[in-house]
């Protein structure tokens, strides 16, 4: 029977997640072992272990300590509950920019998309997933505030774009502005492609791209380069990116060149 609140075992439960990963990961596990792999002492081990053996979590046998299965059930959700707190603090930028849309949205299908951030090792990961996602996709559509091009990313879009892929772009005003000062050759080459379409709204506040039938949102670092991107080929998430996009674009007028 169980000892604690529900609310109080969940928290004990996180705060001894460096020891019950490591009974997780290599059960049946030995007080001694644990003690070379959390760091603790024999002793604090064994007394957690007891606390939780009264939960019903954790189990001695004569090969060591294992998790029940009802310890196993609560350290999976306390791991799932964890990732999704970690995700809700990395997207916080995101899930403000995307509040301004002109369309409502569930954040059910941000938890459930492909998430891609910057690290310290890999600070162009977000931006490596954007252009892996947008050299597949034959119609690109985009809807753009703050992203900033780097100048490769402005070479790598004009060799994309070819006579065959159809691109519709809807940007603020800020955003035309500095695209013009930055790549000045591009806008004019884009005015003379048949098979791009770009307009500029007042509303737009946000950034997101529909490639094919696969929506992606991202946030940005101070610099403007994407830090954290979402993308999701889920019908709930692909329909509120088409109706955020089919808003902005009505209200767009054609870019001025």
């Amino acid at each position: 029977m169980s000892h604690h609140a529900p609310e109080k075992l969940a928290a004990e439960v996180c705060t001894r997640r460096g020891l019950l990963e490591a009974i997780s990961e290599t059960q049946p596990v030995p007080a001694t072992e644990l003690e070379r792999a959390v760091d603790s002492s024999v002793s604090t081990i064994n007394r957690v272990v007891s606390q939780f053996e009264r939960e019903n979590l954790l189990e001695r046998t004569d090969d060591g300590i294992v998790m029940t299965r009802a310890g196993t059930v609560l350290f999976s959700e306390t791991e799932r509950f964890i990732e999704t707190v970690d995700t809700a603090s990395d997207l916080q930028p995101l899930l403000s920019a995307l509040s301004d849309a002109p369309v409502d949205f569930d954040t059910d299908w941000i938890f459930e998309s492909t998430v891609t951030r910057a690290t310290p090792n890999d600070p162009y990961a977000p931006l490596s997933r954007y252009s892996e996602l947008f050299v597949g996709a034959d119609e690109k559509r985009l809807v753009g505030d703050r992203f900033v091009v780097p100048q490769q990313g402005v070479e790598a879009a004009m060799r994309e774009i070819g006579e065959s892929v159809h691109c519709t772009c809807v940007w603020s005003p800020d955003a035309v502005d500095r695209m013009a000062e930055q790549f000045p050759d591009m806008m004019e080459w884009s005015a003379k492609r048949e098979n791009l379409t770009a307009r500029v709204a007042e509303t737009v506040s946000l950034d997101l791209a529909l490639f094919d039938d696969r929506l992606l949102a991202y946030g940005f670092d101070q610099t403007g380069i994407i830090s954290i991107l979402v993308d999701t080929d889920t019908t709930a998430a692909v329909e509120w990116g088409d109706a955020v996009f089919e808003t902005l674009f009505e209200e767009g007028e054609m870019v001025p060149i």
